[in-house]
């Protein structure tokens, strides 16, 4: 496993604990949201009833990778996708997660 996908497994996994985490690999959270190069694309974020807004958006293919991180991550922690979906940051659709 190369350090980059370590890295990007390691910040998804602190988003979902709610941990601030700057891996390297352009993604990083603040401890509410996870951004993928940058704080202008928001990838999903802790939403006030403790489900996670997840960005339907596809920006790149490295964000793409992102992503599936951090789907793996919320996954493991017994999360899953519904069919709620709302806009938000950015103007972009999130689907609940919970």
């Amino acid at each position: 496993m190369g350090a980059q996908f370590k890295s990007r497994d390691a910040t998804a996994k602190a988003f979902v604990e709610k941990k601030a985490y700057q891996g390297g690999a352009a993604m990083f959270s603040n401890g509410r949201d996870v951004y993928s190069y940058g704080d202008h694309f928001m990838m999903a974020e802790w939403r006030d009833d403790g489900s996670i807004g997840v960005n339907e958006a596809s920006y790149s293919r490295t964000t793409a990778q992102h992503k599936g991180s951090v789907k793996r991550a919320l996954q493991s922690a017994g999360f899953a996708p519904t069919e709620e979906l709302y806009r938000g940051y950015g103007g972009y659709h999130y689907r609940v997660w919970r």
